[in-house]
């Protein structure tokens, strides 16, 4: 396996010694190679933006682009970049013969992430509301509401005391 490289908020254990904080620079930079050599690349904008929004993001070499998660039943996605870091390209972790989609903001992923939930949901009870991570990006983009429900719950009590 490759190493990961993460940022953001994530609830998963570091698994490998490999794992290293990236902090967003317009300078950044990261060295991966499939064959050992060292290779210079710049995290790309859309990286550096999700980073500083807290998105939960890993680099993995070994896939040789960024995972995201949060994607229902895809597990995740997984971003590569052109040669210029522009224009990023995501398919799902688990299923491969998805098209890969075109990702160039931050508001892409969101929709794209909306339009899987979409039709998560049809398929599966599981995914009857959006994942954490992504309900707020939906809630402030106007693509679903929040309702609150009361149930009214009756507890049982005895307030007759017993006399003696």
């Amino acid at each position: 396996g490759g190493s990961e490289v993460e940022s953001g908020v994530s609830k998963e254990s570091k698994e490998s010694k490999e794992h290293k904080d990236v902090k967003p620079a317009s300078n950044s930079s990261l060295s991966s190679s499939k064959t050992g050599a060292k290779k210079r690349s710049v995290v790309p904008l859309l990286i550096q933006e999700m980073m500083g929004l807290g998105v939960s993001v890993k680099l993995d070499t070994a896939l040789d682009g960024w995972v995201v998660s949060g994607f229902y039943r895809a597990k995740g996605v997984l971003i590569r970049f052109d040669d210029a870091g522009k224009e990023g390209f995501a398919t799902p972790l688990s299923f491969k013969r998805v098209q890969p989609q075109k990702v160039k903001t931050y508001d892409d992923l969101v929709e794209l992430n909306y339009a899987w939930w979409g039709v998560s949901r049809k398929e599966n009870v599981d995914y009857e509301n959006p994942e954490e991570e992504w309900r707020d990006e939906f809630l402030e983009r106007g693509f679903v509401e929040r309702k609150m429900l009361l149930i009214p719950v009756h507890q049982t009590f005895n307030p007759i005391k017993e006399q003696n």
